[in-house]
C-alpha cells in the first residue's frame, strides 16, 4: 500500500474522529423533536467519516504486519516499544480525565487529592474515564496478542471466520434493541410475577418472595450497570480484532510485494488487474457511503437514538471501510511519505488522546466556532508536545516518543 496514502488516511481519520466528538451534542438530537437542519447536515458529514476508527485499527495492523521487524521478530522488543509509545501518554490522559471527572462531580480540592486506586485501575483497563479512551485500551490488548496474530496466515476462509464473532454480537444487539440487558430484565419481570402470584397460595412464600426480590434487585442492578459495558466491549473487541488482523494480513502482503518487486512479471500481473478492480471499488465507495446514511437515518427514524444508530460497529460502516481499504490496497507500494506527513502521522496519537480536554474547555462556544477551534487547537497542542519531546528525554517518555528514544540508545550501543 502507498505510504503517502496510509499517512493521509490516518490524518484524515483522526480529523473525522475529532469532528465526531465535537458535534456529538447536536448530532445526538437527530431523530428527536430538538433536531435542527444544522444538526441534520452535521449528521451527514459525521456519518461520511464514521469508518475512521476502523481505518485506524486496520492501519495499526498494517504497520506491524508490514514492518521489517517481522524478518527477525522478538516479542520482548515489540512489547518494550509499544509500552514506551502508548502507556505513558495514556496514563497521563487517564489521570487528567480521572481528576476532571471528580471535579465535575463537585469534589472539593481535598476530594481531588483522595486517590481511589481500584477505581482508577478499572478505568485504566477499560478506558472508561472518557468516551474515547476505550480505543487506546483496545489497542493495548490487540498489541498484547499481536505476536500470536502475526503467525496466522491469510486464507479467505479465515477472513470470513474472523468476522463471525463480531457479526454474532451485532445480530444479538439487533434482535433485542437493548441487547441481553433487556432480555435479562424481562426474564426477571416474568419470575417476579410468578412469585407474586404464588405468594397468595403457598405458605411461607412471602419470605421466599422477599429473598427473591432482594436477589433479583441485585441482578437487575448488575445487568443495568455492568453488563451493558461488557456487551459494549464485546462489540469493540470483536470488530477491533477483525480489522486489526485484516491489517496484519495486508502488511504481510506488502512484505511479499516488496520481496517480489524485482520481478517484472509480478508488476505486470499486478498492473493488468489494477484498473478494473480499482474502478469497481471506486464506484462502490459512494454507494457504500450512501448505505451508511440510509442505515443511520432509517434507524434514527425508527426510534433508535442517534448515538446507537451511528455506532462504528454498524454493518454499513464496516462495508464502507472494507471498500475503502480494498481500493487503497490497489495503489502501488511507495517506501516513504514526506517528512511533514510522517510528523503529522506521528502526532495524530496525541491529537486523539488530548482533544477531549480541549473540547471540555470549549463548551461555552457556539458549534460553528467550536468545530474549528477544537480541531485546530488539538493539532497545535500535539505539535507543541512533539516539539517538547525533542528538548528533553523526560518529555519524550511522557508524550509517547519513548520508543524512538529507546531505539536511539540501542543504535548508539
Amino acid at each position: 500500500m502507498n505510504r503517502r496514502a496510509t499517512d493521509l488516511l490516518r490524518i484524515i481519520a483522526v480529523c473525522c474522529i475529532v469532528f465526531n466528538h465535537t458535534v456529538w451534542r447536536l448530532y445526538s438530537q437527530i431523530g428527536t423533536a430538538a433536531q435542527t437542519e444544522f444538526a441534520f447536515w452535521l449528521g451527514v458529514f459525521n456519518q461520511a467519516g464514521k469508518a475512521s476508527v476502523l481505518f485506524f485499527l486496520f492501519l495499526s495492523g498494517l504497520a506491524f504486519g508490514g514492518h521489517p521487524m517481522n524478518a527477525d521478530f522478538r516479542a520482548r522488543d515489540f512489547y518494550r516499544n509499544r509500552v514506551l509509545r502508548i502507556l505513558p501518554p495514556y496514563l497521563l490522559a487517564c489521570l487528567l480525565a480521572y481528576g476532571l471527572n471528580l471535579y465535575k462531580a463537585g469534589q472539593s480540592f481535598a476530594g481531588l487529592m483522595h486517590f481511589d486506586g481500584l477505581t482508577f485501575a478499572a478505568g485504566l483497563l477499560t478506558g472508561a474515564f472518557m468516551p474515547h479512551l476505550y480505543f487506546v485500551a483496545l489497542l493495548v490488548y490487540l498489541y498484547i496478542v499481536f505476536p500470536v496474530l502475526r503467525r496466522i496466515s491469510f486464507s479467505p476462509r479465515r477472513a470470513v471466520l474472523l468476522a463471525v464473532p463480531w457479526l454474532s454480537v451485532y445480530c444479538l444487539a439487533l434482535t433485542v434493541r437493548s441487547g441481553p440487558v433487556l432480555c435479562i430484565n424481562q426474564l426477571i419481570d416474568v419470575l417476579e410475577n410468578l412469585f407474586g402470584e404464588a405468594g397468595g397460595t403457598i405458605q411461607y412464600s412471602h419470605a421466599i418472595l422477599h429473598r427473591f426480590l432482594e436477589s433479583s434487585a441485585i441482578l437487575r442492578g448488575w445487568c443495568n450497570s455492568f453488563w451493558p459495558h461488557t456487551f459494549l466491549w464485546l462489540h469493540y473487541f470483536t470488530f477491533g480484532l477483525c480489522f486489526f488482523q485484516y491489517g496484519i494480513w495486508a502488511g504481510h502482503r506488502t512484505l511479499r510485494a516488496r520481496a517480489e518487486s524485482g520481478s517484472g512479471l509480478a508488476e505486470k500481473s499486478s498492473n493488468s488487474s489494477f484498473s478494473v478492480r480499482a474502478l469497481i471499488l471506486l464506484v462502490l465507495i459512494p454507494i457504500s457511503t450512501i448505505g451508511i446514511w440510509l442505515d443511520f437515518y432509517s434507524a434514527s427514524q425508527a426510534g433508535i437514538s442517534a448515538d446507537h444508530a451511528g455506532r462504528i460497529w454498524r454493518l454499513s460502516v464496516a462495508v464502507n471501510a472494507l471498500v475503502w481499504i480494498g481500493w487503497l490496497l490497489h495503489f502501488p507500494i511507495v517506501g516513504h511519505g514526506s517528512k511533514a506527513l510522517r510528523v503529522l502521522t506521528r502526532v495524530s496519537f496525541s491529537v486523539y488522546l488530548f482533544h477531549m480536554f480541549i473540547l471540555e474547555a470549549s463548551y461555552g462556544l457556539g458549534m460553528s466556532v467550536r468545530i474549528p477551534v477544537v480541531m485546530i487547537s488539538a493539532w497545535v497542542l500535539a505539535l507543541i508536545l512533539y516539539g517538547l519531546t525533542r528538548l528533553h528525554p523526560v518529555f519524550a517518555l511522557l508524550f509517547g516518543e519513548g520508543d524512538h528514544l529507546s531505539s536511539a540508545r540501542s543504535s548508539a550501543s
